[in-house]
């Protein structure tokens, strides 16, 4: 952990309190381009009715939107 983030929480706790250390969230609020919930849950029940099929495969047998990319498991 590095000098500047304890020194910023301890800056926060000194002027709100355990307030000041709730944490505080730079990332966007929408991310434009993130497959959508349904078509992730779409995707992953196919990869479970067809789990010896690839992300190519997969995008190609069931017509899916997605990029092989977005298809392929992370693990």
């Amino acid at each position: 952990m590095s000098r500047n983030t304890v020194r910023t929480w301890v800056k926060r706790f000194r002027s709100e309190g355990n307030d000041g250390l709730m944490d505080r969230r730079n990332g966007p609020n929408k991310i434009p381009h993130k497959t959508p919930t349904e078509e992730e849950d779409r995707i992953i029940g196919i990869r479970g009715v067809a789990s010896c099929y690839g992300a190519k495969r997969l995008k190609y047998e069931f017509q899916l939107k997605p990029s092989v990319g977005a298809i392929r498991p992370l693990s």
